[in-house]
C-alpha cells in the first residue's frame, strides 16, 4: 500500500502515468545506447581508415581474381572483354585504339556512360563493374528522370509565358508540383497510356504553378497535353536533344571527376586526446577532400543548366559524383590487371585485321 501511495504521490513529465514514463525512459536509453555504439564504430573506422586504404586495393584485387580465375588466363571476363570490344569499335577517334594507360581510361569513361548507362540493348554487366549494379541502376532512372522532367519543365515554361529562366538552378525550389513530377516519373505503370494521364496532370499543376497566380487557359492545357504526349512516347525532338546532351554532360563530369586529387591520408594513425601530426594529416585530408566535392557538386551543376536541364541539375550533379566514384573504383582496382591487357588483346587483333 505505501509502494502504491508513493506511486501515486509521483508526477512524471508530460502528465505521463508511471508506465508510460518507464516505457519512454527504455525507449530514450535504447536510442541513446544505439547512438553511442554507432559513434564508436565511425570512430574505429576513422582509425582504421589508412590501413584500409594501404590494403583494400590489394584485397579487391586478390579477391577479384580468385572469383573469375585471372590466374588461369584474362579471357575469364568474358563479358569486360565483350564490352570494351564494342566501346572500341565504336569510338570515332582511332588513336583511341593505341593501349596506353591514358587512352584505356578514357575507353572504359565512354563506356560506361555510352554503353552501360544509356544503351538499353546492353543486358550483361561486365564482371568489372558486378559490385556497381545498385548504383549503376540509380544514376540510369536519375538521369532518365532528369531527362524527361526537363523536357516537359521546358514545354511548361513555353507554355506558361514565363520563360526558361524560371528554371535557373540557383532560384528554383523544391516545390510540390516538382515533387509530383519526380514521382510520377519514378513510379512504374501497367501501360503507357496510364503513365502519359498521370505525367500530363503532373506537368499542368507544374506550369500553373509556373504562371500563378494566372491560369492556363484551355488551348495551353491542350498544347502541354501534347507535348506529355509526345515525350512520353519519344517523339519530341526536345526530349532527343536532352537525350544527347546527357551523355555529353555524363562524360564532362566523369572525366574531371577523374582529375581530381589524392587524399593526403596518413599510413597510420595513433588514439589520445592530444592532437598529434597524423590526426591533423587526416583532418587536412578530409577537408580538402570535402572542399574538391563542394566545387565539383558546384560545377557539375553548372554543367547541368548549361546543357539545359536547370530543373534538376541538383540530382544530376549527385549522380554523376556517384558515376565519378564507380568509374574510379574500377579503374583503381581493376585498370592495370584486366582493363590494359585487354585492351592490347583487342587493339592488336584490330590491327592485324586491317593490316
Amino acid at each position: 500500500n505505501s509502494c502504491m501511495s508513493s506511486r501515486a504521490a509521483a508526477t512524471f513529465p508530460y502528465d505521463l502515468d508511471v508506465y508510460s514514463y518507464a516505457v519512454a525512459s527504455a525507449a530514450f536509453l535504447l536510442a541513446k545506447t544505439e547512438q553511442c555504439r554507432i559513434d564508436i564504430v565511425n570512430s574505429d573506422l576513422l582509425l582504421v581508415a589508412p590501413y584500409i586504404r594501404s590494403i583494400g586495393h590489394e584485397y579487391e584485387v586478390t579477391k577479384f581474381g580468385e572469383k573469375y580465375n585471372l590466374k588461369d588466363s584474362i579471357e575469364c571476363v568474358p563479358s569486360t572483354k565483350q564490352w570494351l570490344e564494342r566501346v572500341i569499335m565504336g569510338v570515332d577517334d582511332v588513336s583511341l585504339r593505341i593501349p596506353s594507360p591514358e587512352n584505356c581510361l578514357v575507353v572504359a569513361g565512354l563506356g560506361l556512360v555510352n554503353d552501360l548507362l544509356f544503351n538499353s540493348s546492353v543486358t550483361t554487366l561486365p564482371e568489372v563493374f558486378s559490385f556497381d549494379a545498385e548504383r549503376l541502376a540509380e544514376i540510369k532512372m536519375t538521369a532518365r528522370t532528369a531527362v524527361i522532367g526537363s523536357a516537359l519543365a521546358l514545354h511548361a515554361c513555353n507554355v506558361s509565358g514565363v520563360g526558361v529562366g524560371a528554371l535557373s538552378y540557383e532560384v528554383v525550389p523544391e516545390t510540390n508540383e516538382k515533387r509530383r513530377l519526380v514521382d510520377v516519373l519514378t513510379q512504374k505503370y501497367n501501360s503507357q497510356d496510364t503513365m502519359v494521364e498521370q505525367v500530363t496532370g503532373a506537368v499542368i499543376a507544374l506550369s500553373s504553378g509556373l504562371c500563378s497566380p494566372k491560369t492556363l487557359d484551355n488551348d495551353a492545357e491542350k498544347k502541354l497535353r501534347n507535348h506529355a504526349a509526345a515525350v512520353i512516347r519519344g517523339e519530341d525532338p526536345v526530349l532527343k536533344l536532352l537525350d544527347l546532351r546527357v551523355k555529353l554532360f555524363f562524360r564532362s563530369m566523369c572525366k574531371q571527376y577523374m582529375m581530381k586529387p589524392s587524399p593526403n591520408f596518413p599510413a597510420a594513425m595513433k588514439t589520445g586526446r592530444s592532437k598529434n601530426p597524423s590526426e591533423t594529416l587526416r583532418d587536412d585530408a578530409l577537408m580538402q577532400n570535402q572542399i574538391w566535392r563542394d566545387e565539383f557538386i558546384d560545377s557539375a551543376k553548372r554543367e547541368a543548366s548549361r546543357q539545359g536541364f536547370s530543373y534538376f541539375s541538383g540530382s544530376l550533379a549527385a549522380a554523376s559524383r556517384l558515376a565519378g566514384k564507380v568509374l574510379e573504383l574500377m579503374w583503381t582496382v581493376h585498370g592495370t590487371n584486366v582493363i590494359e591487357p585487354l585492351m592490347v588483346q583487342i587493339c592488336e587483333k584490330l590491327m592485324q585485321q586491317t593490316s
